[in-house]
Parts: C-alpha cells; sequence; structure tokens
C-alpha cells in the first residue's frame, strides 16, 4: 500500500474512534443528572437550605460566582397542607422566590433553577401526592412582587437525618426524582461517605462544614482563605478516601455555630474552587451548599 493509502487508512480510523468516543460523551452528559451536567472546569450547583431564623435569601451572589455554577438549587422547606407556613419557616413560594430572584439578578438564568422538598420535620412521606401538595404551595404562596414565575417541576427531595429526629431517610422518593440527604452536625465526620449509609440510595449527601470540629480557629471571624484552608485541610485528610460528585460540602451564617459572611461568599466559592482542584481526592467536589 502506498504511503499516502496508508495515512489516508490511519486517519480514517482515528476520525471512527474519535467519532465513537464524541458519541458516548455527547450520551453520558445528556443522561447524567443535572448537578452532574456541564463543563469540567465548572461547578455544578449552588444549593441554599433556608432555616427557620430568617426569610428569604441573603447571601451575596455576584456574576463571577453564578458563572463559577451551571445550576441553584433550591432546598425548600415545606408548607403545611394548607399551605400556611410551617415550624416558623416561611411559605414555600416566598423561599423559594427569594433565592431565583438573586440567582437571575445575578446573571443567573431562571431556566437553571432547581426546586428541591424539604419535607417538615419529622414527615417522612414524599410520596407523588406529597410532592404534588408541595409543589400546588409554591405555586399557590410564590409573592406576586417575584420577578420571575415559578420553576415548572420539582427537582428532587431531601431528607434530613439530624440529632433526635425520628426521620431514617431510607424511603426514596418516586423514579424521576433525585434524593439528598443531609446529617448535621456529624455527617461529614465519616457519616457522608455511601458506605456509612449503605441503605440509603442518595444521588447527593450534605456535609455541614460550619462546625467548630471543621473550622478550628477560623470558626468566626476567620477570613474566606482561613476558612477555605481549613473544610479543605479536614476533608483532605480522610485519607485513602476519595470524595465523590455526590459530597456536598456546606457553609452557613445564621444558624450555623461557625459564620461565614453573606458577603464573603464570592471569595469563599473562588477559595474553594482553588483548594479543592489543588488535591487530586478533592477534585470531585464541585457543588457548594448554603445554609441561612
Amino acid at each position: 500500500m502506498k504511503s499516502s493509502s496508508l495515512v489516508s487508512a490511519a486517519y480514517a480510523s482515528l476520525m471512527i474512534v474519535v467519532g465513537l468516543s464524541s458519541s458516548a460523551s455527547m450520551c453520558d452528559a445528556a443522561n447524567a443528572p443535572t448537578h452532574l451536567r456541564g463543563l469540567s472546569s465548572s461547578w455544578h450547583t449552588l444549593f441554599w437550605a433556608p432555616c427557620n431564623k430568617q426569610s428569604g435569601f441573603k447571601w451575596t451572589l455576584d456574576k463571577a460566582t453564578v458563572n463559577t455554577f451551571n445550576s441553584a438549587g433550591g432546598i425548600i422547606a415545606n408548607t403545611n397542607d394548607d399551605c400556611s407556613a410551617a415550624q416558623g419557616f416561611q411559605t414555600n413560594g416566598y423561599q423559594a422566590s427569594s433565592y431565583l430572584d438573586k440567582w437571575v439578578a445575578a446573571g443567573g438564568s431562571a431556566s437553571a433553577f432547581e426546586l428541591w422538598m424539604r419535607p417538615r420535620d419529622n414527615q417522612q412521606q414524599w410520596t407523588q401526592a406529597a410532592i404534588d401538595q408541595f409543589y400546588k404551595c409554591v405555586v399557590q404562596t410564590w409573592p406576586t412582587t417575584g420577578e420571575n414565575p415559578p420553576p415548572k417541576k420539582v427537582t428532587g427531595v431531601a431528607c434530613i437525618l439530624d440529632k433526635g429526629s425520628a426521620n431514617t431517610c431510607l424511603s426514596t422518593p418516586p423514579a424521576g426524582y433525585q434524593y439528598a440527604i443531609m446529617n448535621g452536625p456529624y455527617i461529614m465526620r465519616g457519616q457522608l461517605q455511601p458506605a456509612d449509609f449503605p441503605n440509603i440510595k442518595a444521588n447527593l449527601r450534605f456535609g455541614e462544614m460550619y462546625e467548630p470540629t471543621f473550622m478550628g480557629s477560623s470558626c468566626n471571624g476567620g477570613t474566606p482563605v482561613d476558612q477555605s484552608k481549613a473544610i479543605t485541610n479536614w476533608l483532605h485528610l480522610k485519607s485513602g478516601f476519595q470524595w465523590g460528585s455526590w459530597g456536598v460540602p456546606m457553609i452557613g451564617n445564621m444558624g450555623a455555630d461557625c459564620k461565614t459572611p453573606y458577603s464573603n461568599l464570592p471569595a469563599m466559592v473562588t477559595q474553594l474552587k482553588s483548594d479543592f482542584a489543588s488535591h487530586s481526592d478533592l477534585s470531585n467536589l464541585k457543588n457548594l451548599g448554603l445554609y441561612c
């Protein structure tokens, strides 16, 4: 065979391999959970979980922070069945609207906003009927002053596996919904790992890093660099364990023992992204959670 023919054959073979690889990558991306889509250089989802000590989203969002993430996720506490506010929280429509409006105002896309249901405490009912009730109340209690309409669907359910709670989080939501567990303040003390809760099938596992155990001397008054380094160093010391993309470290303000000022969020995101990328065992951590 002539050299030109050899080159042509080699080129054709290469194109077949590249084509197959590209097709597989595109298929994988399309079928991946929402929080795993997007460019590898991007982080996946910026989650916010309100508490019953304040009413709306207060964290500082700027364009650079929003551009770091592919989506926003509001883990919104459910109302009573009649859509009245429950357990000290604001109505779920108000909670979700407060985050969505700030996300969009900072340059985020409304279509990239995920609505998650946090059931009422000790209420392990996330049947389709319960999710439908949650969504109905989101729409019904959506503030007329909201700058954006309600999301068109519920993305997932988050179960709170907290100290003193009767929840077991063993029941998963219906097919088509993502599932997350949040256990505080001990989940990052080893309980974040799937092996520690082998019977819980969760897409995401939230870890509350706003505890003195993890932040140490940077707990209150520490700079974004100090707090990020403390969190990173603790996670990295879990030697021999490769953190997966299911891990969602959380920082907090009101309601947290170690407070990160709301205005420090942009600097914290920049620093955490840099610090996590510097350790191969942390490089898969590309979700971040905010509490209160």
